[in-house]
């Protein structure tokens, strides 16, 4: 099996191999394509992957759902298309999906929304290509709270954050403000030694992984939401 790093003999060779077809995912794919299925399970219809990246979730998806993925990189899309065919996949503008109303049964926004130049215009897109009562699967980053409680402990304050949206009550409340009931949720924590550059590293993390086995939800890496689409 081909492990993480690129090679030179593929038609991509930028990209990093764990995200071709057949390839061995990292630990953190294993984690983020877990939640997903799990969430997805009892869902049906077909699926749009709203920022597919390089396609490997689409993928997964692929294995239980009709799906479908955009992205606004070209390159992506390019690779996504090349890996995963015939899984369609297709450019998109940042401000406008490419599909009429009600196409899709359910839009999976998979840790997309921090990157989006317009958060509600995302839901809101997400909302009009979904048919009445279906689901919006989204998926955000948490704030770093195990981190935070020891740089507040050392008087150092709290990290900062390139995150538009937080996951409590930021995401939830926009959701229901753009006409979306949660349903349910999920989250997961990002695994061992991954990212480790320091000893303080190794500290968060090693509490991190503690809390993730005794199944704290609230210090978790990433929030999944199920929400269902609300009829106007």
């Amino acid at each position: 099996m081909p492990d993480a790093k690129s090679t030179g003999d593929h038609p991509f060779p930028g990209v990093p191999a764990n995200y071709r077809k057949g390839a061995r995912p990292t630990w953190h794919q294993r984690r983020r394509h877990r939640a997903v299925l799990r969430l997805l399970q009892g869902v049906s219809g077909k699926v749009l992957d709203f920022g597919c990246g390089y396609g490997d979730l689409a993928y997964a998806i692929a294995q239980t759902h009709s799906v479908e993925g955009v992205d606004v990189d070209p390159d992506r899309v390019a690779f996504a298309a090349h890996e995963y065919a015939p899984i369609p996949f297709s450019r998109c503008d940042p401000a406008k999906l490419p599909f009429p109303d009600q196409s899709f049964d359910i839009v999976a926004s998979i840790v997309v929304i921090h990157f989006v130049p317009d958060p509600i215009q995302h839901l809101q897109e997400a909302h009009r290509v979904l048919r009445d009562n279906g689901y919006l699967l989204i998926a955000c980053g948490n704030v770093q709270k195990v981190r935070n409680a020891f740089r507040y402990f050392l008087g150092r304050g709290e990290e900062p954050t390139k995150l538009w949206i937080r996951p409590e009550p930021d995401l939830r409340r926009l959701l229901k403000d753009n006409g979306f009931h949660i349903e349910s949720d999920g989250y997961f924590y990002d695994p061992p030694w991954e990212g480790w550059k320091n000893l303080g590293d190794a500290v968060v993390g090693m509490v991190q992984q503690l809390l993730s086995v005794v199944r704290v939800r609230s210090t978790c890496n990433y929030f999944l939401i199920l929400a269902r689409k609300v009829p106007r």
